[in-house]
């Protein structure tokens, strides 16, 4: 039987972790996490996403997975994009500018000193004392548009729904042709959960005065939450191009163009927001996350650390700070960072997953384990099951690893990566035929999952049921992606086991020439030595 070598079937740790990858050994299928604030309100400032990002592999011994996948979420302020303060004197066609409101009443000045001192009221974002000038204003003459639209903002910003909604109403019954009202109106019916109304507010807005560039932008963060990329893409691109200077629609821009994959379009665009704004914080964050994708973590670190310093940075922030740093090979700082999102948020389980899993690579697997076991009193995570399995394996307990990769594929029947080390496991405790059967399962979600490490483990266990033709197969299928001294050692004992003597001498003789570390493979050094000597007689 074949000598298993401890060393060769270690667990190199996971070399995904999380959606996109770069170095992908096992794609599974998306999980998304979205953060407790992450429903879709609008503002074109968007905060930075759930990411995790690859890491190389710790060998070339094992092609590793993705540990989990983690769908980016963005996270909308709950603010809407300012609107367009009311000229106080008449307007006309001639002197109308892209993205002005359309005046209301046409051809006549308010005068009011309560709407006057209202609308400095709300330029300085006093909501509250805004609503009650707005409402002395309307006491004074009931028959103005203006006053019912401000205050009805003010109501949206102070989460007074239903009074927005109503305020709103009265405004357009006294100008159904007032687009920033038909503006408003769509904010108070997405607060209040009426998308598809929303969406025709909108549309009439725009079909009353096409150039308010809020409403493009707010159509951006519209068409976003409903996973309509290339066509928020559009609105936010619209936005931008009646009004170069608005930084919030560029940051949104930037996201729309994140989700569709053009990770440099993406950051040139957050980019523009901050050279526009450099107080733009949301526009670092959203850079930093086209960034990690990108590959430049460096500069993804500055950029998190930016906003962080500047801005109310929640637990999302902090663990993708975590992401970034662990990408990039700083463990320590990236344990500090999913710490402090705990510290935040301690249900926010994606941070425990990746704290564990920074653990596992620094093979701390006691504190990998605890942090593992933290997120499934969470709920039952198939990712955190997955690293838990990772961790038993690193602790070479491979029958609660079995369990926990079984579990994490009940849950997620597409989880690659938790048949591939099922497979490993199986291998450990001697169950050949369910290791391959595992195997074969994790090659048919991904063919490239285990690369060359689970190849070899299919051959071996195929030489440990008798089966050496199938084990010659798999072991040149596992020497077909590259080279390796192990592998010669694998084949020459299989090639002996089939009677072919000058290939198994070849074969071993090349293992004992290729290893470059002796002292690591003493067992099957001093095996193949023997073997060579008695082919040799």
């Amino acid at each position: 039987m074949i000598h298993q070598n401890k060393l060769s079937n270690k667990l190199l740790l996971p070399c995904c972790v999380f959606f996109l990858v770069f170095v992908v050994a096992c794609n599974t299928a998306s999980q998304v996490i979205s953060p407790a604030n992450a429903v879709p309100t609008f503002d074109a400032n968007l905060l930075g996403t759930v990411i995790v990002q690859t890491a190389n592999a710790a060998s070339t011994q094992i092609a590793a997975r993705t540990t989990s996948t983690f769908t980016p979420t963005p996270t909308f302020i709950n603010a809407p994009e300012i609107l367009p303060i009311e000229t106080l004197t008449p307007s006309s066609s001639g002197s109308f500018q892209p993205g002005d409101p359309t005046a209301t009443p046409l051809g006549s000045d308010i005068t009011d000193t309560n709407f006057i001192t209202g609308v400095e009221a709300h330029a300085a974002k006093d909501y509250a004392q805004t609503v009650a000038l707005m409402s002395s204003a309307i006491n004074t003459n009931p028959n103005l548009a203006p006053p019912y639209r401000y205050r009805g903002i003010s109501y949206w910003y102070l989460g007074k729904c239903n009074e927005a909604l109503a305020d709103f109403d009265h405004a357009l019954s006294i100008n159904p042709d007032y687009a920033a009202a038909w503006a408003g109106h769509a904010l108070a019916n997405n607060c209040l959960g009426n998308e598809e109304q929303q969406l025709l507010d909108y549309q009439k807005a725009l079909s009353i005065d096409p150039s308010l560039a809020f409403v493009h932008a707010n159509l951006g963060v519209y068409y976003y939450g409903q996973g309509n990329y290339e066509k928020s893409l559009e609105e936010y691109t619209m936005s931008v191009v009646i009004d170069p200077y608005r930084a919030g629609a560029w940051s949104g821009k930037a996201e729309a163009l994140f989700k569709l994959g053009q990770y440099g379009e993406c950051i040139v665009n957050a980019s523009k927001a901050i050279e526009i704004n450099p107080e733009e914080w949301l526009a670092y964050s959203d850079r930093a996350f086209c960034e990690d994708f990108a590959g430049n973590n460096t500069a993804a670190i500055k950029d998190y650390q930016i906003y962080i310093a500047n801005a109310d940075a929640n637990a999302v922030t902090w663990y993708n700070l975590g992401l970034a740093q662990r990408k990039a090979g700083d463990y320590e700082a990236a344990i500090a960072s999913y710490t402090k999102a705990l510290e935040l948020d301690p249900s926010y389980y994606p941070a425990y997953i990746n704290r564990g899993h920074v653990y596992i690579l620094m093979e701390k697997y006691e504190k990998a384990l605890v942090d593992y076991n933290k997120a499934l009193e969470l709920g039952d995570v198939p990712l955190a099951y997955s690293g838990r399995g990772d961790t038993y394996y690193g602790l070479e307990k491979y029958s609660k690893a079995i369990d926990d990769y079984k579990k994490a594929i009940e849950l997620n029947p597409y989880d690659a990566h938790s048949y591939c080390f099922l497979s490993l496991s199986y291998f450990e405790i001697q169950k050949y035929q369910d290791s391959i059967d595992a195997a074969e399962m994790s090659r048919e979600i991904d063919p490239n999952c285990g690369g060359q490490k689970l190849l070899e483990t299919e051959a071996r266990s195929y030489y440990a049921l008798g089966n050496y033709d199938q084990g010659l197969v798999y072991i040149n299928k596992a020497l077909a992606t590259g080279d390796y001294a192990l592998g010669h050692y694998y084949r020459g004992i299989i090639y002996q086991a089939t009677g072919k003597n000058q290939e198994a001498i070849q074969d071993l003789g090349l293992f004992l020439s290729l290893i470059q570390s002796p002292e690591s493979f003493q067992d099957e050094v001093k095996d193949a030595k023997a073997r060579l000597a008695k082919l040799k007689q």
